[in-house]
């Protein structure tokens, strides 16, 4: 699945102007947490829904993660 995400980085802070096409979100998100991911390129992103929402990773590593 493809969507066209513009985002706008503050590098004094952890803060991230987000504007997305596909999905209804906007503003200002905040890094709260961060976590071990992919040890190669990340290749495709989606969100699941399945009564809360899931962003599904899949990497060049051959390893696909499921975030909650």
């Amino acid at each position: 699945m493809y969507t066209e995400i513009s985002q706008k980085l503050q590098s004094s802070s952890n803060i991230t102007e987000v504007s997305n096409n596909a999905f209804p979100v906007s503003g200002r998100l905040e890094l709260r947490e961060s976590t071990k991911g992919h040890k190669n390129i990340i290749s495709d992103l989606t969100v699941l829904q399945a009564g809360q929402a899931f962003l599904v990773s899949a990497s060049m590593d051959g390893v696909i993660k499921i975030w909650r």
